[in-house]
Formats: structure tokens, C-alpha cells, sequence
């Protein structure tokens, strides 16, 4: 945990995300024009964040006054109001927590690290970008929604995914478990069973869960 001054007002993290899905994102510096389009093309898609019970938390190593008018000037260029809180790290202690300096980066900045978090305080996901390059906000959100619909729903997600769209079963599940709970299974090839979107984020998992070890039932470890 930790509790540190942002552009609205005093954060106890745990207080603050407990309950909720989380993304936390670093970003270098106010003067990058790059930071300015991330911060706001996350406002631009608060009604999308918000759908998904998702609270946003920016992280920087500057003084909450810079933050302050930094987001007033992004809030005036893109006609958005930047409605998610941004800590100040000026010591840079929280970001060297979490992993958010890199010292070919630069050591008295972040790079553009984020994670999602669950309503549990679990750390889902993590991401990387170096200083210079933006992220995608739309992937931030996808990977999020599908985060949310695999603790819903114990399935895989393929590559390029958007909510509707099929699943795929993971190797632990038999074919009646899956007949059983979603229905029909289509075989793309031995190790790709495809099965239609189960519906919502909401409710019981109809699949049990997975073993202790992935490991052992994706075969183990590779033999050299």
C-alpha cells in the first residue's frame, strides 16, 4: 500500500482501489507532448473505462502543482476534462517500487508502465513502453474488458479480441465440461477449441477452475 498527494487530493491506495478494477500508469514527464495525448485520449474514453467499473491512477515524478496545471492545459488543447487522479513521486520512491524507472531511460523519470488491477488488489497485468512511444489507450481498455471477462468466465482470450467475439477453451477443461457449460465445440486444430462468447461479465463460472500448475497442463517445461 501507499498514500501519496495527487491532483485530487490525498490517495490511500488500498482505500482508494479496493473493490474496484484498476488501471495504474506511469508517465515521464508534463513537458512530453506524447504524455499529453495518452492523458488525453484516456479522458476521451472515460465513458468506456467507466462502463467497465474501471478507476484510472496516473503516476509521475513531478510536484502536484505542475500536474495540476499540466492537466488544466491538456483539459483546454482536447476540449476533455482530465477526471482521474495523478500522484506526485517526486522522490520517485513509488515508481522505483513498482518498477516504473529504467535507468537507460533516465533515472530521475518514469517510463510508461502500467497495470490492471483487480477488485482484490492483484496485480493482472503488467505493460512496458519506452518514454518516446505513446501507448494504445484502445488495447489498455481491451486488455482490461478481457481480464475482466476470464475471471468471468475461465476461457481464453485470442490475439485481436473485442467483447462478443468467440473464445477458446483452455487445455484443463474436457469436452463434456465444455458441452456442458457453453455448448458447441469447434476444433480449428488439436490445441484450438473455439466456443461462442458466453454472455456478460457478470455471474458464477460454469467451468472449474484451473489446476495449481498451468505448467503441468500445458505439458511441463520445454526438454531442450
Amino acid at each position: 500500500n501507499f498514500a501519496a498527494p495527487s491532483t485530487q487530493g490525498q490517495i490511500d491506495f488500498h482505500d482508494w482501489a479496493e473493490g474496484h478494477w484498476v488501471l495504474m500508469l506511469s508517465h515521464p514527464s508534463t513537458r512530453s507532448g506524447v504524455s499529453a495525448t495518452e492523458w488525453g485520449g484516456i479522458a476521451s474514453m472515460k465513458a468506456e473505462f467507466d462502463a467497465l467499473g474501471i478507476k484510472v491512477l496516473g503516476v509521475c515524478c513531478e510536484h502536484i502543482v505542475d500536474l495540476a496545471r499540466w492537466e488544466e492545459q491538456i483539459a483546454a488543447s482536447f476540449g476533455l476534462e482530465i477526471d482521474f487522479p495523478t500522484v506526485e513521486d517526486r522522490t520517485g520512491k513509488l515508481s522505483a517500487a513498482f518498477g516504473m524507472i529504467h535507468p537507460e531511460q533516465g533515472k530521475d523519470m518514469a517510463i510508461r508502465k502500467s497495470f490492471v488491477i483487480d477488485p482484490n488488489l492483484r496485480v493482472k497485468m503488467s505493460a512496458e513502453y519506452p518514454i518516446n512511444v505513446g501507448r494504445s489507450i484502445d488495447e489498455m481498455l481491451r486488455a482490461s474488458e478481457a481480464l475482466q471477462f476470464t475471471d468471468a468466465h475461465r476461457v481464453g482470450i485470442p490475439a485481436d479480441w473485442d467483447a462478443g467475439q468467440d473464445c477458446l477453451l483452455a487445455p484443463y477443461i474436457t469436452e463434456a465440461e465444455a458441452q456442458a457449460g457453453y455448448g458447441a465445440v469447434r476444433h480449428v486444430e488439436p490445441n484450438m477449441r473455439v466456443i461462442a462468447c458466453p454472455d456478460g461479465l457478470a455471474g458464477a463460472h460454469v467451468l472449474p477452475a484451473p489446476p495449481q500448475s498451468l505448467g503441468e497442463t500445458y505439458g511441463g517445461p520445454r526438454r531442450p
